[in-house]
């Protein structure tokens, strides 16, 4: 049986109460100081009999072994959001785990709406290490599945926006539109603070710190191509064509060759197996793990570390195998503190991205330092990316029109 942490059985009953007299508790956790065993014990706390965790379909596995060695005797199903539709009304109390997930605005997503028709009534537990990486706009619509929510009064986030949000003017594709990101904080933060737990890795008691590493990378081939679709916005290959004919084309394909490979008319193309290789080379007998973007990376790797694996579980379990994850997927939910590095063979462009996924190599045992290391090409876009998402804001079409388009060669 696991033994939960002092802290972790005070933020329960804390929690417990919140329910109790608010119907929702928002755990805004730091990655990695345990909200999930937190959540569970805060419905065990509060009697519930039927519960549903939601969360990201590579974390299910490792909420259901917490489940399972913390001798939890409610009921418990672990779902993904992407299977809301398959999921019935039986539940007396609802966790959703990573619910940033939730936060699209001005409109909300196809999930949140899904979710609000099975959480309207029901008592919520919200968990989050990033709850508005970007704007406090982002807390509207994960509120908004509940009843209890403190902004209930408010139909919709329009009329919301009207009370908290200085909106704002900018011009996209020569057309000027509603910018919703610049919240009235002080507002915002007065409703938001009495649903709110917070708990950091500082208090948690974590003994490592995150170590960042920057490998710039020579590659002739992958700069050619980069050359050739500024010039031209064509690639051409023998067999298939790479089109950059908007602006917003031009950006995703830069950000594609970035790592050695771009989606064509007919399929992807691979230009460079450069940065797997310098992998290979500098990390061979170290245990690591390896997040991605495009498929075509994962084509790569997989040719490089034909023994790798994408289940955290077995990576955690074998002392040499080499995990690999698409980062969107992999960012949240999941545990390789076993590793000896983190290795990022392409950036994301979403700050919640950085923030989250770093922290897959930390946990609360773990004393020595957490390696973190990013693969630049020379002269390519990434580490603009990077010095964007790491002041935690999103890397948008905005920005790479703006401050990086025009310095591209």
């Amino acid at each position: 049986m696991v033994e939960l942490r002092q802290y972790q059985k005070e933020l329960a009953e804390q929690g417990c109460n919140g329910l109790k007299q608010r119907g929702i508790v928002y755990y805004g956790m730091q990655v990695r100081t345990g909200k999930t065993l937190t959540a569970l014990e805060c419905a065990r706390l509060y009697s519930a009999k039927n519960v549903l965790f939601l969360t990201k379909k590579k974390a299910i596995a490792s909420i259901e072994n917490d489940y399972k060695n913390g001798e939890f005797s409610y009921g418990l199903t672990v779902t993904n959001y992407e299977q809301l539709h398959r999921v019935n009304n039986i539940y007396d109390l609802i966790i959703c785990d990573e619910c940033h997930v939730l936060a699209a605005y001005p409109k909300p997503s196809l999930r949140t709406k899904r979710l609000r028709n099975i959480s309207f009534n029901k008592p919520i537990i919200f968990l989050s290490g990033t709850p508005h990486a970007e704007s406090m706009s982002q807390l509207y619509h994960q509120f908004w599945i509940s009843k209890r929510s403190p902004w209930n009064r408010y139909y919709n986030f329009y009329k919301w926006a009207h009370d908290y949000v200085n909106v704002q003017k900018k011009r996209i594709n020569g057309f000027d539109i509603n910018d919703y990101s610049q919240t009235i904080q002080e507002k915002v933060t007065k409703d938001f603070l009495p649903y709110l737990i917070t708990y950091s890795q500082e208090q948690a008691g974590f003994k490592c710190e995150i170590k960042e590493v920057f490998h710039d990378i020579d590659d002739d081939s992958v700069l050619s191509k980069i050359r050739e679709l500024t010039k031209t916005k064509v690639l051409k290959f023998d067999d298939d064509i790479c089109v950059a004919d908007t602006p917003a084309s031009f950006m995703s394909k830069l950000w594609q060759l970035s790592s050695g490979t771009v989606i064509c008319e007919k399929g992807t193309k691979i230009i460079s197996e450069k940065k797997a290789e310098y992998i290979l080379n500098n990390f061979n007998g170290k245990k690591i793990g390896i997040f991605y973007k495009f498929i075509g990376e994962r084509s790569v790797l997989k040719k490089w570390f034909p023994d790798s694996t994408e289940s955290p579980e077995d990576f955690e379990h074998d002392k040499s195998r080499v995990f690999l994850s698409q980062v969107s997927s992999g960012r949240e939910g999941i545990n390789i503190s076993s590793a000896d590095a983190l290795i990022f063979y392409n950036i994301d462009f979403a700050a919640v991205s950085f923030l989250q996924s770093r922290a897959r190599i930390q946990n609360f045992t773990r004393d020595r330092v957490a390696e973190v290391h990013w693969t630049f090409v020379r002269g390519g876009i990434e580490k603009k990316v990077y010095d964007v998402v790491s002041n935690k804001m999103d890397f948008t079409y905005r920005y790479f029109m703006n401050k990086v388009a025009h310095n591209i060669y």
